[in-house]
């Protein structure tokens, strides 16, 4: 249920990162560079991925996001291993 994926603290979360995130666990869509740093714990990519014009407004949802992972996010589908497991089995 995205309603209850995203309760609480992470209403507030911009809705486009919501609808990536929600493609990614459903069917194994490329949320973009800066979500996928994010879901595979790699803050240099993510960052980076920041500061183009695309990802640039996502960055304010970094700290939410990062609770979202460590809370919400189904644990399999997170960390570099889970990350690629996951998008590899719906190609």
């Amino acid at each position: 249920d995205p309603a209850a994926l995203f309760a609480g603290r992470y209403e507030k979360l911009d809705h486009e990162i919501k609808m990536r995130l929600l493609a990614y666990l459903r069917h194994g869509t490329y949320p973009g560079q800066f979500l996928e740093g994010v879901l595979t714990n790699d803050l240099k990519k993510t960052v980076n991925a920041a500061r183009t014009k695309e990802y640039e407004p996502f960055y304010d949802y970094l700290p939410e996001l990062v609770w979202w992972v460590h809370n919400q996010a189904p644990s399999g589908l997170v960390g570099r291993e889970g990350y690629y497991r996951h998008v590899v089995k719906h190609k």
